[in-house]
């Protein structure tokens, strides 16, 4: 199951780059290259107007993925109000953990159909 360890916002006179560092254990080396091709992919599900990297680690020996995502929003989409910019990052995780989520299943169903 994938986690959340790490968010961070970083404002500058042209953006936002918001900062978010995830982690899942237990990933073994079948589901991790799976899930580096479809990662890939994820950049596809967002906001055109946002500049999305993504940075996927993985340590075989104790099966842990890390994925590191930036999210650089142009500021003149970005909103002022607090509750708002909250409600953007709020989506972003969700987003990417959804994402993240029916992916890891499509593989199980997909390797127990396989079996």
């Amino acid at each position: 199951m994938i986690k959340i360890v790490d968010i961070k916002t970083n404002e500058n006179q042209t953006s936002t780059h918001i900062f978010l560092k995830f982690e899942d254990t237990l990933v073994n080396q079948d589901l991790y290259t799976y899930l580096k091709e479809q990662l890939d992919k994820f950049k596809l599900y967002t906001n055109n107007d946002y500049s999305t990297k993504l940075e996927i680690k993985y340590n075989e020996h104790n099966e842990t993925l890390i994925i590191e995502i930036t999210i650089i929003i142009p500021v003149k989409i970005m909103p002022k109000e607090l509750d708002k910019s909250v409600e953007i990052i709020m989506n972003k995780i969700n987003l990417f953990r959804n994402y993240y989520e029916s992916q890891t299943e499509i593989f199980k169903r997909t390797k127990y159909i396989s079996d």
